[in-house]
């Protein structure tokens, strides 16, 4: 109900539970109806419900002199609840097109929506995308900060016609990695130009080939050293000539 005012109502009588909440138009007719009460346990029969619905203002004027029940005004319904039931909505449907199989999704989950915004475009490049970091293809993971930051960014660059920036060391992301993932993260390191450099008893990613080492100097013969190397030779030319 887009325009109107909503209403609850609850019995005054014990033993009673539940409530019924009616929509009124803005120009006051009854537009909607929900009755969850209650007697004794029991869902209300043909009968009481009868009864019931007589007792209950069928407009809007009437309202105020309602005498059976405790009346209430519900506050109209927030843009987040809407939004939330569009999210969940879309994320269903864009994932039944994508993967081909009806998505689960969890009260925590449906939670999780209300707390980021999104739109198609993002959950497709989510579900679509091969990135290392985006493999679960589930809720709890596309709304994790990280990744919406990514997908708007990526989406962003889309739009724009611009590149995706080199990949570069971050140590704090590296931390937070793990298995495949921690895998995925250096192999785009690697390809990306970084070598892991544990001089320094530290680990640390750098740009560029490992530099090349000189070999070590070769100490230079004295002239005393050389006279009784040239003595040796000499000794041992002797010797050949003997045999």
């Amino acid at each position: 109900m887009k325009k109107g005012r909503k209403f609850e109502f609850k019995s005054r009588k014990k033993g009673v539970i539940g409530r019924v909440v009616i929509g009124y138009r803005e120009t006051g007719e009854l537009q909607t109806m929900e009755v969850t009460l209650k007697s004794k346990g029991k869902y209300l029969q043909e009968e009481a419900m009868e009864m019931l619905f007589n007792a209950l203002p069928k407009t809007l004027k009437k309202v105020e002199a309602c005498q059976y029940f405790q009346v209430k005004e519900l506050s109209p319904d927030k843009a987040l609840n809407t939004r939330t039931f569009n999210y969940i909505s879309d994320w269903t449907r864009i994932y039944l097109e994508m993967i081909g199989i009806k998505y689960k999704m969890s009260k925590k989950e449906a939670g999780m929506l209300m707390l980021v915004e999104t739109t198609d475009d993002e959950i497709k490049m989510y579900l679509e995308s091969s990135e290392w970091n985006m493999q679960g293809k589930t809720v709890t993971e596309f709304c994790r900060p990280e990744i919406q930051n990514t997908l708007k960014r990526l989406v962003a660059q889309l739009k724009n016609g611009t590149k995706e920036p080199a990949i570069v060391p971050d140590a704090q992301l590296e931390s937070n990695l793990e298995g495949k993932a921690l895998q995925e993260y250096w192999r785009k390191l690697r390809n990306a130009g970084y070598r892991l450099d544990k001089s320094g008893g530290k680990r640390n990613w750098v740009k560029g080939a490992p530099e090349n080492k000189a070999p070590p100097k070769q100490p230079q013969a004295s002239g005393e050293q050389e006279e009784k190397v040239q003595q040796q030779m000499n000794v041992l030319a002797n010797k050949f000539r003997t045999v």
